[in-house]
């Protein structure tokens, strides 16, 4: 088994019979009555994820609720991936290595991540990840092209995720959580014709605009108005 693979999990296992860490249980217990009460999270379309099988998220990134919003009402961890700085950071490394967080370059998508990534995919996991590269207040900003070189390595389903709402709860440079809602809308998997665009085309920022705009879109559902900025 690949050294990236979470110990806990069941090699070759479907979803259903991933064990997640006891760590992983905990949080999930403890957080989720405050996004229900304090946040009042809403989930759209989280019967659009496939629990047969593994696969990707794209989602937009507004704050550091983002990754615990997105995973609330899912049975099962969603593995993301984080610069690789935050894992330098005492406790906090440690914290993130035992909830499945995986650490990729801030500057540059290495082989080795898109590998780990893949391996978990087909473990049965979700991978997340944020491709604009950093938190932004309303709209999804321009996604880093990066992101692509493991999006064409994909043969699972790859689900668009938008969020709305986390940046008013807990903005940048905050350490308070205010009262609020949360929306959070998992949007149907890339089609096949959009998956032969990726694979075929050759103008990476295109491609890249393109899976922003299924994100927007998700956006959109969930409440998202350009005129909120």
């Amino acid at each position: 088994m690949s050294a990236c693979i979470p110990k806990k999990a069941v090699s070759n296992a479907p979803p259903d019979k991933l064990r997640p860490s006891f760590l992983w249980r905990c949080l999930k217990i403890i957080i989720t009555p405050f996004f229900i009460l304090w946040a009042r999270t809403e989930v759209i379309g989280a019967e659009n994820v496939d629990n047969s099988q593994g696969g990707l998220l794209l989602l937009n990134h507004q704050s550091f609720l983002d990754p615990l919003a997105a995973g609330i009402r899912l049975k099962r961890p969603i593995s993301y991936m984080a610069r690789d700085g935050l894992f330098q950071i005492p406790v906090v490394g440690w914290f993130l290595r035992n909830t499945y967080v995986q650490s990729i370059s801030q500057t540059a998508f290495r082989g080795s991540s898109i590998r780990c990534a893949v391996d978990r995919m087909h473990q049965g996991f979700l991978v997340g990840i944020f491709p604009e590269g950093q938190r932004s207040s309303g709209t999804a900003k321009t996604f880093k092209r990066g992101f692509l070189s493991l999006v064409r390595r994909v043969d699972l389903p790859i689900y668009p995720v938008g969020i709305v709402g986390t940046d008013q709860l807990m903005p940048r440079g905050s350490i308070l959580i205010r009262p609020g809602k949360i929306t959070v809308v998992f949007g149907k998997p890339i089609t096949t014709d959009e998956r032969e665009r990726l694979r075929t085309g050759r103008n990476d920022e295109e491609l890249a605009e393109m899976m922003r705009q299924r994100v927007v879109e998700c956006m959109t559902d969930a409440g998202y108005s350009p005129n909120e900025e």
